[in-house]
């Protein structure tokens, strides 16, 4: 029985000598990429208004004459509403008759008015015989650089002939 005697010291010799089987070391886990913080994004900055700068208002639109006859044609804005009779003009453009129908005017105002874009049609005499008034009245004319309004539609009435607005027609 020898030969069992000693194949279990040998077998136990061949386990002992036998290197430990033993995992790979695992390798730590790699720490998850912190992404990097998002640039601020700037936020637009408004311009405060410059409190003493006038705004420059810019308006551009079309005057139909329609069935009013008239010497000249005037486009204006004024403080008050166009019907007034005592409107007070923050400015004005002639609009020659038999000219294109496209005007264009500038003013400069305090920041903040309110006005009323108007035409007025007026006769040999000096009398107004036609007005118009925009649609979208009254405007704020407030803003940095240009004010503009554009596509202002004025469409000439007839009125009964009264006295042209105060400093509308020149001399007049």
């Amino acid at each position: 029985m020898r030969p069992l005697a000693f194949v279990i010291p040998a077998a136990l010799l061949v386990v002992a000598g036998c290197p430990e089987k033993k995992e790979p070391p695992r390798a730590s886990p790699a720490p998850a990429p912190v992404a990097a913080p998002a640039p601020a994004v700037p936020k637009p900055v408004e311009e405060p208004l410059i409190k003493d700068a006038p705004a420059e208002v810019e308006l551009f639109g079309t005057l139909e004459t329609g069935k009013v006859s008239a010497r000249r044609y005037f486009v204006y804005v004024s403080q008050k509403p166009c019907e007034e009779a005592d409107a007070t003009l923050l400015g004005a453009t002639e609009h020659p008759a038999g000219s294109a129908r496209e005007f264009f005017l500038e003013i400069f105002v305090p920041q903040g008015t309110q006005g009323h874009v108007c035409a007025a049609a007026v006769d040999e005499k000096g009398q107004q015989v036609g007005l118009a008034a925009y649609a979208k009245n009254p405007v704020v004319m407030q803003g940095q650089g240009e004010v503009i309004f554009k596509d202002v539609a004025l469409t000439l009435a007839p009125v009964k002939a009264r006295a042209a607005p105060k400093g509308l027609v020149p001399g007049g």
